[in-house]
């Protein structure tokens, strides 16, 4: 479910990692974890910056 891929996204985000480290860790794409934290940044309504996700996941 992809629900589960954007939880796993937000907590390794929470823990400061970047998205290089995130996909590396998943083993998918840093494509793919730019376009989880994209959707994740839509769904929660917040400002489209990089920084947004970061600083609500912590």
């Amino acid at each position: 479910m992809p629900y589960r891929a954007e939880l796993k996204i937000v907590k390794l985000i929470s823990q400061n990692k970047t998205s290089q480290d995130i996909a590396d860790e998943l083993s998918i794409s840093v494509r793919t974890v730019d376009k989880h934290r994209s959707n994740i940044i839509h769904k929660l309504k917040l400002e489209n910056k990089a920084t947004s996700l970061s600083i609500w996941a912590t």
